[in-house]
């Protein structure tokens, strides 16, 4: 429910340094004494979707157009003389914070939510007509059913409820729905969400992410390209920082535009990326992996292997990497990575030879599996340089067959 905004609706506004439109024109209106000017007036307010209504000032029907009788099954006729409140909500008296009332008692245009006997939901803005010394002398109530809209609000909070992931509406600077998910995450109740300024919510943000937050929701409003999924770090009250991992969008929440926001608490999974990629960083295995066919990662081990330089690596074309197999062992090779990529059935563990940097040729034992890196398919090799091995297995062959 909003206050008032200080301005009248373009046809109510009367001529410039006017009072406004007046009751004499509205009362001519209803004695057919129409100009042509008026009859235009009358003529689209006849035709709108949205419900118009001038009541006096006791709430009595002046005038409707037909949108209005059509709400209640009746000609818009039959209702001038009736009481709003009586028509549409069945009571003795008006509804409790009524714009239309509230609008008559300010003078400043009006709006608000109403609920009717029969469970449909109404959005009404009362604005107030001036007689010519500037008295309201009545009120235009323009209504619109937003039953739907609020079933699907209502819905999403169910849903939104039930959410293991954090899910957060803002609307005009400041945070306007959030779930219990959000606010376990925030390590802040809901009330306290709600109370807070857009200035107080970026405090939430941890100091060296607030600039990267405050730019992309500038530019998210200003209509500029922002990636739907970023990151950024939070403080909990507790001093605790956490990283969280957001999808945004923007919606439309009760009739304007805002920002929907998910969220997911990454920090427990980023600890473990971080642990595994200690582990394999300090491993004796060499552990590379391949997207579009060549490496985007390699592991000391891996590089000590190949005898190339990660800028190297990096740097080859797929045609380049492949000619790092060993001429007699590429063709094996490459129907065995195909296999794994169509996940045909087929040994994930293969020897071959690859050629170093330096031109020698060493036998290296591999494992090989698909994984999703960076959002996706990638192959992942585990590699071990058994070329001793192969070397002392055939000189042990080469002594039996002697």
């Amino acid at each position: 429910m909003g206050g008032g905004s200080g301005k009248t609706p373009r046809e109510f506004e009367g001529e410039p340094g006017g009072a406004g439109v007046g009751v004499a024109s509205i009362e001519g209106l209803l004695e057919g004494e129409l100009s042509e000017t008026d009859l235009k007036t009358s003529t689209v307010l006849r035709g709108l979707e949205e419900l118009v209504v001038y009541q006096d000032l006791h709430n009595r029907i002046v005038w409707t157009n037909r949108a209005a009788g059509d709400s209640v099954g009746k000609d818009a006729r039959d209702l001038v003389g009736r009481l709003c409140y009586e028509v549409w909500h069945g009571r003795s008296e008006p509804c409790d914070d009524c714009p239309v009332v509230r609008a008559r008692e300010t003078g400043e245009p009006q709006e608000g939510e109403i609920r009717s006997p029969d469970g449909r939901h109404w959005l009404i803005h009362g604005f107030p007509i001036l007689d010519d010394a500037g008295q309201v002398a009545g009120v235009v109530e323009i209504t619109s059913e937003i039953t739907s809209r609020k079933k699907t609000e209502e819905a999403y909070k169910r849903l939104a409820e039930h959410s293991l992931q954090g899910l957060g509406i803002f609307q005009d600077r400041k945070l306007v729905l959030a779930n219990t998910a959000l606010a376990e995450m925030l390590g802040r109740p809901l009330d306290v969400l709600y109370s807070m300024s857009f200035e107080d919510i970026l405090d939430v943000v941890h100091p060296d992410d607030r600039e990267l937050l405050r730019t992309s929701l500038r530019d998210r409003f200003q209509g500029k390209p922002v990636p739907e999924k970023q990151g950024y770090r939070i403080v909990r009250t507790d001093g605790e920082v956490r990283t969280l991992e957001t999808l945004s969008k923007m919606t439309e929440y009760q009739g304007a535009p805002a920002l929907q926001v998910a969220y997911w608490d990454v920090t427990d999974t980023l600890r473990v990326q971080d642990a595994y990629r200690t582990l394999v960083e300090s491993s004796l295995q060499g552990f590379s992996i391949v997207q579009d066919g060549k490496p985007v990662y390699s592991n000391p081990a891996a590089l000590e292997i190949s005898g190339y330089s990660a800028a190297e690596l990096y740097a080859s074309s797929p045609e380049e990497i492949m000619d790092m197999i060993h001429p007699d062992d590429r063709g094996r090779a490459l129907q065995n990575f195909a296999d794994i990529v169509a996940e045909n059935p087929v040994d994930l563990r293969q020897a071959y030879r690859i050629v170093r940097k330096d031109g020698e040729s060493r036998w290296i034992d591999t494992m090989a599996e698909v994984i999703e890196y960076k959002g996706r398919p990638a192959l992942q090799m585990a590699m071990t340089d058994v070329t001793e091995t192969r070397l002392a297995q055939d000189r042990l062959r080469k002594e039996r067959d002697r």
